[in-house]
C-alpha cells in the first residue's frame, strides 16, 4: 500500500494520511478519505517494518500491569500492506498485552486529534493508523 500524505490547504500543518484503495480505469484515485481541493498531495511509505513498529512503542505509553482488557482498531490499509502476514501485527500486539483478553476489528479509518498550527488540538480523520484501547 502506498500511503498519501495531504495537507490541508486551510492548514498545512496538519498532515493525515491516506490510503490508496484502488485506480479506476479513468484514473481517478479511490481514497480512504476526502482530499480537498487545493490540498497538497506527496507520498509516503509503509511496509511491514514501519507497521510493526508502531505497536513498539505500545509498553512506553500505557501501564500495561493494570491493564484488564484491550480493544484494537487497525486500519484496513495496514492490513492490505501486511497481505498474507496480516496476522504478525496481532502476534506484535500480544508480546506486550500478553495474557489480557481483546477484541481486534479492522476500521476504515480513524479520528484523532493533531496540532494545528495555533497549537489547538482539532480532531481529524486519518488512515494507516492503529488505535488501542487499554483497561484498567
Amino acid at each position: 500500500a502506498v500511503p498519501l500524505v495531504v495537507s490541508d490547504d486551510r492548514d498545512t500543518s496538519v498532515n493525515v494520511c491516506r490510503a490508496i484503495f484502488s485506480i479506476t480505469d479513468e484514473g481517478y484515485v479511490i481514497t480512504g478519505g476526502n482530499i480537498q481541493q487545493g490540498g497538497i498531495v506527496s507520498m509516503a511509505r509503509l511496509n511491514y517494518d514501519v507497521v510493526l513498529s508502531s505497536i513498539k512503542i505500545l509498553p512506553k505509553i500505557v501501564d500495561l500491569e493494570k491493564a484488564t482488557g484491550a480493544t484494537i482498531y487497525s486500519c484496513m490499509s495496514r492490513y492490505y500492506t501486511l497481505g498474507l502476514l496480516a496476522q504478525d501485527e496481532m502476534k506484535e500486539v500480544e508480546k506486550y498485552i500478553k495474557n489480557i483478553p481483546f477484541s481486534l476489528t479492522y476500521s476504515g479509518g480513524e479520528i484523532c486529534p493533531v496540532l494545528n498550527k495555533k497549537g489547538e488540538l482539532i480532531n481529524k480523520y486519518h488512515n494507516m493508523t492503529v488505535v488501542i484501547m487499554v483497561f484498567e
